[in-house]
């Protein structure tokens, strides 16, 4: 059991909100890929973006209509570019199937593409923490993108696939017809199988994302924390996604559920992206604070296995208009007098260290 303690005068409430590298100095950046910066070399050492599988089959006859080329991604000042283009491509779907093999569609993995887009992926893994990025997605009835996290290489039907759906920007025709286009609604998702399993999704909206926003997700063996602009959309505990390390992904799929309408999609169309960054908590998960007098100013931001503020007699300020963040993995718990003054800001967290 986990718990946090509160036998306290608060003067303001503690926060509830949860905390994001910007603002919680627990976090430390790993990974940084700038790409409106990022040369071509760097770029093929980290990622690559000739994948595998071409197009995926989602079952009962649904597959997705577009062959993945390198050439449709580029960099430059502007960033990543993931561009969608109207071409015929004569090809296998999947690389590693015969050509002989058939899809749920009724069509043989060797067939005939009238669509090429772009998919990139990380060469290195990460198992827990934090991932975001800054993306801006086209205006169109068939797109499909989509920021993912997935366990690589791709493991047989059936296995733990370790999917998180940071986002997937819904077709129209997914939800209603009600929406004539598919500019405002993100499906967060995780699936704990490739296919035949269910996945576990909650559909936000999002205003206008054909402007740049920040995608994100914290995942710890806990619970997945989903973000827009650095505000939480969701809450997932218990996720049974533990086990495996992933890479994440970002492509630009069109709609494979019903037959492509040209005439409100605009070919060719781009997604572009500023930024990939990852973080890890900085961790001294065998360290215990036990102070009737917390230092705020000397606090070393590091999960600690527990935290107990105050006692009889202990008195505890939190300095005016701070952020402060305390992490445990056991307990944190607050006795005695302890103020949280307006404008300041407290956030307690206790989940498992990883």
């Amino acid at each position: 059991m986990k718990y946090i303690f509160l036998m306290v005068l608060i003067l303001f409430a503690i926060n509830t909100r949860a905390q994001v590298p910007s603002n919680d100095n627990h976090w430390e950046i790993i990974e940084d890929w700038n790409f409106k910066t990022m040369s071509a070399t760097a770029f093929a050492n980290d990622w690559h973006s000739n994948p595998c599988i071409k197009a995926r089959d989602h079952g009962n006859g649904y597959l997705e209509p577009q062959f993945y080329k390198p050439n449709n991604v580029s960099l430059s000042s502007l960033g990543l570019k993931i561009e969608v283009k109207q071409e015929n491509v004569f090809d296998k779907a999947i690389c590693y199937l015969p050509d002989n093999h058939v899809f749920s569609d009724g069509n043989e993995n060797l067939r005939q593409f009238y669509y090429t887009s772009g998919l990139v992926e990380t060469k290195d893994s990460i198992k827990f923490g934090y991932m975001e990025a800054r993306i801006k997605l086209p205006y169109g009835y068939d797109f499909f993108p989509a920021f993912w996290t997935f366990r690589t290489p791709h493991q047989p039907l059936g296995s733990n696939a370790a999917e998180i759906d940071i986002f997937e920007m819904l077709p129209s025709s997914y939800i209603s017809p009600t929406y004539p286009n598919n500019n405002n609604i993100q499906k967060t998702n995780y699936h704990l199988c490739y296919a035949g399993c269910p996945g576990y999704n909650v559909n936000h909206v999002i205003t206008d994302y054909t402007h740049y926003h920040k995608y994100a997700v914290e995942w710890s063996p806990n619970r997945i924390i989903w973000y827009t602009d650095d505000v939480p959309i969701r809450v997932v505990y218990g996720h049974g996604i533990n086990n495996n390390y992933v890479k994440n992904l970002i492509n630009l799929a069109l709609t494979p559920f019903v037959a492509l309408d040209g005439t409100q999609t605009t070919y060719p169309s781009n997604m572009m992206v500023d930024y990939v960054r990852w973080y890890k908590l900085n961790t001294d998960c065998e360290i215990v604070i036990n102070d009737c007098v917390f230092n705020f100013a000397a606090y070393n931001p590091t999960v600690k296995k527990s935290v107990t503020i105050g006692g009889t007699n202990c008195t505890n300020v939190q300095p005016s208009n701070t952020n402060i963040v305390i992490r445990a993995t056991d307990y944190i718990y607050l006795d005695g007098h302890f103020e949280v003054p307006l404008g300041s800001e407290l956030y307690l967290d206790v989940d498992d260290c990883y």
